[in-house]
């Protein structure tokens, strides 16, 4: 769910960034390393959805909330239209309403995890699916067909 949010917000980014190429490069490189950024770690959280991870697309996230915001209510202070509020659109709004949710699910799943897990207590154990514990009865059948193999030294 987090990583679809993150490559529609990557879209939509990588959708407007040539009119904000026109408007000046300044805004248009803003929007281009948004856009590559969100879908960077949009893959690299369906792989690796560690805490950190997290954490750095939350931040991340709420960064372009904040500048977004800010450019609509203030205007942004530097460029063409500096402090000239932007106007509202469905497409913003919404990218705007995704970026959000990513912030809070991310935030959400970090500290459901760090409820489950307080600090100084360790790491649960693997599953036992995931463990070496599942592959035992495996792993002594090859161990019994090595030592049934192997000539001992009283048979040479």
């Amino acid at each position: 769910m987090i990583a679809v949010l993150g490559l529609a917000c990557s879209g939509a980014h990588a959708f407007i960034c040539p009119d904000h190429f026109h408007e000046w490069v300044i805004y248009g490189l803003f929007f281009m390393t948004a856009s590559v950024v969100q879908a960077a770690w949009s893959i690299l959280i369906l792989f690796r959805p560690d805490a950190w991870l997290l954490l750095a697309g939350a931040a991340g996230n709420a960064a372009i909330v904040v500048t977004y915001l800010i450019s609509r209510t203030l205007g942004i202070p530097f460029g063409p239209d500096a402090f000239h509020p932007e106007s509202y659109d469905a497409l913003s709004v919404a990218v705007t309403a995704c970026e959000t949710a990513i912030v809070a699910i991310s935030l959400y799943t970090v500290a459901t995890r760090l409820r489950a897990r307080p600090f100084g207590h360790p790491a649960p154990a693997e599953p036992i699916a995931h463990s070496s514990m599942a592959r035992l009865p495996a792993n002594m059948r090859a161990i019994g067909r090595c030592q049934r193999t192997t000539p001992t030294p009283t048979q040479t």
